[in-house]
């Protein structure tokens, strides 16, 4: 049946550690169906897995995705580096946040590093999450707070001597 009025939005998520093989499937579909060859799979945006695409991916290169209903209220967390795509099923207000954990700050390098290398026109091609910056924020503030900690120990090393 129908979910236009019940849901927001349908999502399909794939693990990160199926990227390359989810590249190699669009890359496929459009040699096959004589599309014109994506800049970046991903990146270009530029096709929509349908049931049978999504059925064909499974098929021949293993890889399941997570297919899930958005309805009004409901969030959706993407892990680092995730491809995925979204069909908005009605009216919908997109509001996004960026968040980098240190267990995948290597995603997100990966991720800058994708976007750079696409060419200038592309609309992808920019710095999204900012991941380098965000790092040396955060190593800046994680020397000051160890300078702060050496400190306060100095003084009270020094207070207990005299």
């Amino acid at each position: 049946g129908s979910l236009a009025g019940a849901a927001g939005a349908v999502w399909d998520i794939f693990r990160y550690e199926d990227t390359d093989k989810l590249c190699a499937f669009l890359r496929e579909h459009a040699e096959r169906t004589g599309a014109p060859a994506p800049t970046h799979p991903i990146h270009d945006q530029s096709v929509y897995l349908d049931d049978g695409m999504r059925r064909e991916l499974r098929e021949r290169y293993g890889v399941v995705g997570w297919h899930l209903v958005q309805r009004q209220g409901d969030y959706v967390f993407l892990p680092a580096g995730c491809a995925h795509q979204v069909r908005n099923l009605s009216c919908c207000i997109k509001v996004a946040m960026d968040f980098v954990s240190p267990e995948n700050v290597g995603r997100c390098l990966e991720l800058t590093e994708q976007f750079r290398r696409l060419p200038d026109w592309h609309s992808a091609n920019t710095d999204k999450l900012q991941a380098k910056s965000m790092l040396r924020h955060a190593l800046q503030l994680a020397a000051e707070q160890l300078r702060a900690f050496g400190e306060a120990a100095e003084q009270a090393h020094a207070g207990g001597a005299s």
